[in-house]
Formats: C-alpha cells, structure tokens, sequence
C-alpha cells in the first residue's frame, strides 16, 4: 500500500513549487517515478488534481491499471510512464 499523509504532503510540496516556478514541468511524474506502490484512484486524484472519475475515465482509455476484487489499483510507475507519453 501507500503512505496516505505521504501523498498528501508530497502533492502539498508540488503545489507549493508550481506557483514560483521552481519545479520542473515533470515533477508530479517524478515524484510517481519514487514512489513504486499501487494507489487507489482516489490517490491519483489527490495528486494529479482531477476528479475520481476522470481517473476512471482514464482506466477505460488506457491507462494501466489492476483490479484487485472490487476495486482498481494503478501502479505509480506505469502512471508516470503513460502522463509523460500522454
């Protein structure tokens, strides 16, 4: 699994560098690159700024994901692979 106040600091971070211009335009990539867990789609959310059901959306277009009973798992590495060639 995933550290969820982990995620929530990381994407606080994020937030914080996109207004003075000092991060790079792959950071949130980068930052998915370090992490090697799966996350759920809420998580991917959180951190990417879009709503759950985008990211569902996403999952039916494509973007590799798993399902693990009833509900789906996204691996952070194959996320970062699939936003950068997107």
């Amino acid at each position: 699994m995933y550290d969820y106040q982990a995620v929530v600091a990381a994407n606080a971070k994020l937030r914080k560098l996109k207004p003075q211009g000092a991060g790079p335009p792959d950071s949130i990539p980068a930052y998915l690159r370090s992490l090697h867990v799966y996350l759920t789609p809420k998580a991917v959310a959180k951190i990417l700024g879009h709503h759950r059901e985008t990211i569902y959306g996403w999952i039916s277009a494509g973007l590799p994901a798993r399902k693990q009973g009833r509900s789906w798992r996204i691996d952070s590495l194959r996320l970062a692979i699939w936003l950068e060639r997107k």
